[in-house]
């Protein structure tokens, strides 16, 4: 129960004060990290040009870079398995493979 007091999730924070919803935690969370980045960036211009650079470089440092760098990743993976939408192994395949019993590299290190 305490585990949720100690993550970084600002998408569904649990709130322990009782006149301050889950909600209202969230606005509160993602509005000031809002307001810390744009000031960050608005009274250091270069800051917003190397997190650029490092987005580009894909070797992200901040949190931010971070989001930003798994965000653009996810919608990359989107739109390129949207152009190959085969899949890596079919599944009564895996069924039928299981079927069949151990490996024989299985019984062999089983039976050493």
């Amino acid at each position: 129960m305490l585990l949720a007091n100690g993550t970084n999730d600002y998408w569904s924070p649990r709130s322990w004060n009782e006149s301050l919803s889950d909600r209202q935690l969230r606005v509160l969370l993602v509005g000031a990290a809002a307001l810390f980045y744009l000031s960050q960036y608005a009274l250091r211009p270069w800051r917003a040009a190397e997190s650029v650079g490092r987005l580009l470089r894909g070797r992200p440092i901040t949190f931010i870079e971070r989001v930003a760098a798994n965000t653009l990743g996810r919608i990359r993976f989107m739109f390129r398995r949207g152009a190959r939408s085969t899949p890596v192994a079919p599944v009564a395949r895996l069924g039928a493979a299981a079927a069949d019993g151990p490996s024989r590299a299985h019984t062999q290190r089983s039976a050493a």
